[in-house]
């Protein structure tokens, strides 16, 4: 699900109270993460774009969030650029 009202996703950050930033080079290990993350009863992570392979990696994530717990809000940190930000959006 993407939810593209700021208020509606700040409202959801603030029930929370917490969100993992996480960042790996190995999807198995950011879907692990992620995975232990939502089963411990936290329903919103950030996965950082801080390698080259970022946006492969976010991709699988989502693809797994989406079959897995698609109540699960997942966003990107360390963007620089209006490009990077319509990459990820689009994904």
């Amino acid at each position: 699900m993407f939810i593209s009202n700021p208020l509606k996703m700040q409202e959801l950050i603030l029930k929370e109270k917490i969100i993992p930033l996480f960042t790996n080079t190995d999807s198995g290990v950011c879907k692990n993460i992620m995975r232990i993350c939502h089963e411990n009863g936290i329903n919103v992570f950030e996965f950082t774009d801080r390698n080259k392979n970022s946006f492969a990696v976010f991709k699988e994530m989502k693809t797994y969030r989406d079959a897995a717990f698609p109540q699960l809000k997942i966003g990107v940190g360390t963007i620089k650029n209006a490009g990077q930000a319509r990459l990820f959006i689009e994904a």
